[in-house]
């Protein structure tokens, strides 16, 4: 509650400084959007709520019982970390119950993600290192190859240690690689990592094509949405656009509200942007008076 607050804050400072603009008719959308956030919780708190009930019949069978804790798992993890983790965990000892290596290890990939995401960068890696990949289908090699992918790119930007920087740059590059190769062309997982690659070099017209591709199979309010938006924003920041990098950050926040996301970085980044372009122009009107 309290980053809407400040946000609303930032969003009346920025209308007091500003004349309205093209993107008005989006930030009216954007408030009443988050007017109405508890009611998205509560819809997304129902979801979990009836899948929760589900576990309760007497005869559900363990295979039934897995299948259950990964829907309850895909509505948890942008909502409730904790949540998310319990039922990873609980996948695991049915796996094991089950003798079923593929689940095992669909888990276990499940369980190094989001480790990686809370920023257990070495349990991540020790729990991808003990999966035989040999073994693996090709959809969890993929997501094998992002999470090796996404855990050294995270080491990569956060050390300070200049030797282990050029180290987890090398590991990145690697994973990223071969994700690439055995990833499908048309998915959004390739098309992210081509779209950003273009950006990094300064291909930005390009990138934002390959966006395009990228945001026409998404639809609003879903996680997908809210980071296609959010990469889109970024292009837009490099070309210097601000006009559209708000509406494209808007729109991610948005997307963010409507799927009851919590960490939602793009509602934080256009505060911090509306609060300057505000300080900005009041600064520049006390200048010229």
């Amino acid at each position: 509650m309290k980053k809407y607050i400040i946000f609303f804050i930032c969003l009346f400072t920025y209308e007091i400084a500003l004349a309205s603009t093209e993107i008005d008719s989006l930030l009216v959308v954007l408030e009443h959007t988050m007017e109405q956030h508890k009611q998205f919780d509560i819809k997304k708190q129902q979801r979990i709520k009836q899948l929760k009930e589900f576990l309760n019949d007497p005869n559900i069978t363990l295979d039934q019982t897995y299948t259950i804790n990964s829907q309850l798992i895909k509505e948890s993890i942008p909502y409730n970390f904790d949540s998310a983790l319990h039922y990873i965990e609980l996948n695991i000892a049915i796996a094991r119950k089950l003798s079923n290596q593929e689940l095992k290890n669909e888990s276990n990939l499940q369980l190094s993600r989001i480790l990686s995401t809370s920023g257990n960068y070495k349990e991540a890696i020790d729990i991808l290192e003990s999966i035989p990949r040999k073994n693996l289908s090709d959809k969890a090699l993929n997501d094998y190859y992002y999470n090796l992918m996404k855990v050294y790119w995270s080491l990569y930007f956060y050390t300070p240690a200049k030797e282990n920087h050029k180290k987890y740059k090398h590991l990145y590059t690697a994973y990223k690689d071969s994700l690439l190769r055995s990833a499908d062309k048309n998915s959004d997982r390739y098309l992210s990592i081509i779209e950003e690659q273009l950006r990094d070099n300064g291909q930005i017209d390009e990138s934002i094509k390959v966006n395009d591709k990228r945001l026409a199979i998404a639809q609003l309010g879903t996680r997908d949405y809210s980071r296609i938006t959010f990469d889109r924003s970024q292009s837009y920041k490099l070309l210097k656009n601000q006009e559209l990098q708000k509406k494209f950050l808007i729109l991610s926040a948005i997307s963010d509200i409507k799927g009851s996301v919590k960490d939602n970085a793009s509602l934080t980044a256009l505060a911090m942007m509306l609060f300057l372009l505000a300080w900005c122009t009041s600064s520049s009107r006390q200048l010229l008076f």
